[in-house]
């Protein structure tokens, strides 16, 4: 009886493991039909389209050290062979392919984050793309956020083309 147990259990994990394998490779098909770039090393890809198609996204983790240049040179590379060219707001230029840094005081050990952001739009200003890259730090080690370490999140997505409102003043303490 002991066999069988141990027997059904390494057969659910590796189910388990067969399916997860195939659910990433599934996204990673999806992302590359909706010309969503993927980076090579990419972990637990999963991808979305919230909005009847006129929003598609993936969001990712790699392993990557920061500042992270590879990728970003990768989704500047990618995003020009797609005919993409970079584009931001003037009132947003100063985050815009920057990192910018800040301490996350709503998630669990107050990790500063890390934080680059870069968007695209089509030669038509149809579309418009946005890659988000955060890197979690624990200034305090615990056991569990010892993974979050340069561990790249990594959020790119292309829809409509919009122009984003600029930055409100005054709203709470009164800080951009």
């Amino acid at each position: 009886m002991k066999k069988m147990t141990k027997l059904t259990i390494s057969l659910l994990f590796i189910l388990a493991a067969f399916i997860s394998c195939n659910s990433q490779e599934k996204n990673i098909e999806l992302a590359k039909r909706a010309q969503l770039p993927v980076y090579k090393d990419a972990r637990n890809v999963k991808y979305y389209s919230p909005n009847r198609d006129a929003i598609k996204a993936i969001s990712y983790n790699v392993k990557i050290s920061y500042p992270a240049k590879d990728i970003i040179n990768f989704y500047n590379e990618e995003m020009t062979h797609l005919g993409y060219q970079p584009f931001v707001e003037d009132y947003y230029k100063y985050a815009d392919r920057n990192w910018q840094h800040y301490i996350d005081g709503t998630a669990k050990g107050d990790p500063e984050v890390s934080q680059y952001n870069s968007d695209w739009t089509d030669e038509k200003h149809t579309k418009r793309a946005t890659l988000l890259l955060k890197i979690y730090t624990y200034k305090n080690k615990s056991p569990n956020v010892d993974d979050f370490q340069e561990d790249l999140k990594v959020v790119f997505q292309v829809g409509p083309f919009l122009i984003l409102p600029p930055p409100q003043k005054g709203k709470g303490n009164g800080k951009i």
